[in-house]
């Protein structure tokens, strides 16, 4: 059973998005090899029998201008209607390794989102409600939208931000168990976060830890275990990262999850870092 982390309270009111997806891709098998261009990396393999042979998903080089990295635009979707604005075409982005030249920024259509790092050349899609707690996926061409998917689909590869603004309870359902004290740090009285994390999950916290009301903490869930990771639990590694507020005053959390085959860790790597200098 994936592991999952829902908790719900009296008195909280916000919307939900839910999504289901079921992705089947069959390819052909040709007895020809498939020529690859320089420009492009394949990946996806599978080798179980019971499975399609091969599944093909690309990552192709930005259109890279002397004035940084490109920035695509996303279909978005809002609770409270926004009106798109015009921006920058690419943005500059200093301390990106080799990875920088398969990478772009995607932004939701009104720019009232942090730009989130992800493959160049996928598609992308934005949902924010009315509160302001807000989903960015970027996915692979050909593929469904995997917002929403449970932990431990298979084949998922994909990439998810969601930030949480306001949402109390909405917060709390992200962060616990990571951090162990957020229910009562949100004002939920003798209510306590669960008090354990999936077993073959690691967390490393780069600010606080897990009692404190403030924290950031970098996650890996390895393939076929679901875990706190966004996307995590099918047949590739989630690498994620988990930012927690909920001291007096101030209450919100965000969280990006990254997911692709091992040999392409770097790019994930090179986008919760790019999340974790951008919205903490």
């Amino acid at each position: 059973m994936p592991w999952t982390r829902t908790i719900l309270r009296s008195g909280d009111s916000y919307e939900v998005i839910e999504g289901m997806r079921k992705v089947l891709i069959v390819v052909g098998v040709v007895a020809v090899l498939t020529v690859v261009s320089a420009s492009a990396f394949v990946f996806g393999m599978r080798s179980q029998s019971s499975i399609p042979a091969k599944s093909v998903f690309e990552i192709t080089a930005g259109n890279w201008t002397s004035r940084g990295i490109p920035v695509k635009v996303c279909s978005s979707s809002y609770g409270i209607p926004q009106t798109p604005k015009k921006g920058a075409q690419s943005q500059a982005i200093s301390g990106l390794s080799r990875s920088a030249s398969e990478l772009a920024l995607y932004v939701d259509s009104a720019r009232t989102l942090r730009p989130v790092l992800g493959p160049a050349s996928w598609k992308c899609s934005v949902s924010e409600g009315a509160d302001g707690t807000a989903i960015l996926a970027i996915y692979p061409k050909g593929v469904l939208n995997p917002s929403g998917t449970l932990n431990g689909t298979e084949e998922t590869v994909g990439v998810e931000a969601e930030v949480i603004p306001a949402c109390q309870g909405c917060i709390a359902d992200l962060v616990c168990p990571v951090f162990l004290n957020a229910e009562s740090q949100l004002g939920y009285q003798g209510i306590l976060c669960p008090s354990y994390l999936p077993p073959s999950e690691s967390e490393r916290f780069i600010e606080g830890n897990a009692q404190s009301d403030y924290g950031i903490a970098l996650l890996n869930d390895p393939p076929g275990e679901p875990g706190t990771v966004a996307l995590s639990g099918g047949d590739y590694p989630a690498l994620g990262a988990l930012i927690f507020s909920g001291g007096y005053g101030s209450h919100d959390a965000s969280s990006i999850g990254c997911v692709l085959p091992q040999e392409y860790r770097s790019i994930c790597r090179e986008v919760v870092k790019y999340f974790v200098k951008t919205h903490s």
